[in-house]
């Protein structure tokens, strides 16, 4: 399996790191290793997320990573991340749209 970041997921995940480094370093470095776990888990098990109604994906699913979704696409053999968002945001997942990326975005690394 293959992970494709779209180019609003990899904009969102560094949104949410800067906020939170910003008023708690150590819990925006705990979400982050969170994140790297769960994505991990999904490339190994792909279809542990809650299944989710969407226009532009068959197989759009949802897992959560702290205080937010994680939205991806099972797209072939490719795992696409789509769009993260704090749960008390509007995750109406008719509004999410593809993004594709030629290359995989950089996101922060995990460095303790």
């Amino acid at each position: 399996m293959r992970l494709v970041w779209q180019a609003l997921a990899s904009k969102q995940v560094n949104e949410i790191f800067r906020y939170l480094r910003k008023r708690n370093q150590r819990a925006a470095y705990h979400w982050l290793a969170e994140l790297h776990d769960r994505i991990d888990l999904l490339m190994n098990v792909p279809r542990i997320g809650r299944r989710t109604t969407n226009l532009f994906h068959e197989e759009m699913r949802k897992i959560t990573v702290g205080s937010y979704h994680l939205f991806y696409a099972l797209e072939g053999n490719d795992l696409v991340i789509v769009q993260v968002k704090h749960v008390r945001q509007d995750t109406d997942p008719q509004t999410i749209r593809d993004a594709p990326l030629p290359t995989p975005p950089a996101v922060p690394s995990l460095r303790l």
